[in-house]
């Protein structure tokens, strides 16, 4: 059996590490405005297009693009074959640690499926896919790996210890746990940076990344926003995104007893009290939304009605949001979806079977970059759940135990608390469905949705089904959707230049070559 894809002990890896400063070694195929989330040929890509049944992508690559080495650009030029290696890695062909399941490995058979002639690859797909080219933009995780450099130094174990890619910086150091040194690319193709070193700190402690921060050992730092009325103070400034960046939701897994391929479920039990429809409504009707968001994210969050269907999208219903939401508003303008009535749950409770309630475990991950509020916001959830009878004992731990968790398919009966970015809904099921390899549900209904889904191109049909699938997770309170966070970070003036902050895959560890420092 492979390593789990936890294990990440690859630095060139910029998929399922949730290890964000990777992003500023590579660029993509397709690139994405910071600002807007609209993708644009700025990276790696200079055109594309779709077959109109959407499954055949072709990308018409850029001419001597070099890969960057020690801050300078080296002899290796991007081609077409690294294009296929990368996905070769990403989808477990070519390395069992370098494996990505929920985005890649569902779409093709296998690497005769991705066709190089010429300066263009086409991807040859399983399924209808019209999106396909915002999962190999820089919004998603496919940075390009050099198929000669990999064969040069000697495969996997040679571009562990020194990586190199296309993006603006180059790679120095990394040591776990303690930080993560690039250097910018001098005279780089796209954007060379202001600054000659990029460093990220790992800092567990909030109050020191402050006090780092205001002394000038950091110059950009993510904080809890309970700390952020202390910047003002200290003559430290807020950057926001100008669109949510994680969607901040309760998962209840929900499994059968066999694994795909025959494998008992450990500690299975159909009678787990997360299963029962009602138990879950009163899970939901039991917390204050308002209270969380006022507490932890100063008002300033957008209601989430249902998990993976974004209030500003426009198969976005109504009436999944009917409750008043911080501004008086119902529907996609802010609604909530359940009610806080605390009353109302522990009825639930009775009807469900569980006068006097039961004990659950819940989990929280510790350290998500972009939403470090995840284990303060999931103690005061026990705390709701405490009071109609619920016994919720939290455990806030690494977001890797929790995988661990998902790979083996430990989960039944739990709850965890996570960020999850605005995928659209197949790329979404793509992780959660009953043929990832880290289910988080294997209900019939997902899977079922999500086979149908994948051979229908319609536009119109295609927002029907995104529909039924919204109405589904609401009906079955499948999920505790909470709030969509912006991204946000603080930054000291005295360094940095008016530093914006974007709302992509992690955040404020991207998009550093367009940080002005004060002093250059």
């Amino acid at each position: 059996m492979p390593p789990p894809i936890h294990q990440v002990r690859l630095p060139y890896l910029t998929f399922q590490s949730s290890s964000g400063p990777l992003h500023s070694l590579y660029d993509f195929l397709v690139g994405v405005n910071r600002k807007t989330g609209a993708v644009e040929n700025t990276h790696l890509a200079e055109a594309w297009s779709v077959s109109d049944d959407a499954r055949e992508w072709t990308f018409h690559l850029k001419e001597n693009i070099p890969y960057y080495m020690s801050g300078r650009a080296s002899e290796y030029v991007v081609s077409p074959e690294d294009v296929r290696w990368t996905w070769l890695l990403q989808a477990g062909i070519e390395s069992d640690w370098a494996n990505n399941t929920g985005t890649w490995r569902p779409w093709l058979e296998s690497g005769e499926d991705i066709v190089v002639e010429g300066n263009a690859v086409t991807w040859n797909l399983d399924f209808v896919h019209p999106d396909a080219h915002i999962y190999l933009s820089e919004d998603w995780t496919f940075g390009l790996i050099s198929k000669d450099y990999w064969d040069d130094v000697g495969g996997e174990d040679g571009y562990t210890n020194h990586p190199i890619g296309t993006g603006a910086f180059s790679f120095v150091e990394y040591i776990r746990n303690e930080h993560f040194l690039l250097e910018r690319n001098v005279g780089h193709y796209r954007k060379e940076p202001d600054f000659r070193e990029l460093q990220f700190l790992w800092i567990q402690e909030p109050a020191l990344v402050l006090a780092m921060t205001v002394t000038g050992e950091s110059h950009i730092s993510q904080l809890p926003e309970d700390l952020f009325d202390r910047t003002e103070e200290y003559g430290l400034e807020i950057a926001k995104s100008t669109l949510p960046g994680f969607h901040l939701w309760g998962v209840i897994p929900w499994y059968l007893p066999e694994a795909l391929d025959g494998t008992p479920t450990p500690n299975y039990s159909e009678n787990a009290p997360t299963r029962n429809k009602l138990v879950r409504q009163a899970l939901n009707y039991s917390i204050d939304r308002n209270y969380i968001n006022d507490t932890f994210f100063g008002g300033d969050a957008i209601p989430s009605a249902v998990s993976h269907m974004a209030e500003w999208w426009d198969s976005f219903k109504d009436e999944w949001a009917p409750i008043l939401g911080p501004d008086g508003k119902t529907g996609a303008d802010g609604g909530w979806p359940h009610p806080y009535d605390p009353e109302k749950a522990r009825e639930l409770l009775v009807e469900a079977g569980y006068p006097d309630g039961f004990s659950l475990d819940l989990f929280a991950s510790s350290n998500l970059r972009g939403t470090p509020e995840i284990p303060e916001v999931s103690l005061a959830v026990t705390e709701m759940w405490n009071e109609i009878g619920i016994n919720a004992f939290l455990t806030v731990t690494e977001h890797s135990l929790v995988q661990e968790g998902l790979m083996n398919r430990a989960l039944n009966g739990t709850i965890f608390f996570v960020r999850w970015s605005p995928q659209l809904p197949s790329a979404s099921m793509g992780f959660l469905w009953r043929k990832s390899i880290r289910p988080y549900y294997e209900l019939p209904f997902i899977t079922e949705w999500k086979e149908h889904f994948d051979t229908v191109a319609d536009p119109m049909e295609r927002k029907k089904l995104i529909q039924e699938l919204g109405d589904f997770w609401h009906d079955e309170f499948l999920s505790i959707p909470l709030l969509w966070v912006f991204e946000k970070a603080v930054y000291n003036p005295g360094f940095v230049e008016g530093y914006e902050v974007n709302q992509a895959h992690f955040g404020p560890v991207r998009y550093h070559e367009y940080t002005v420092p004060i002093y250059r």
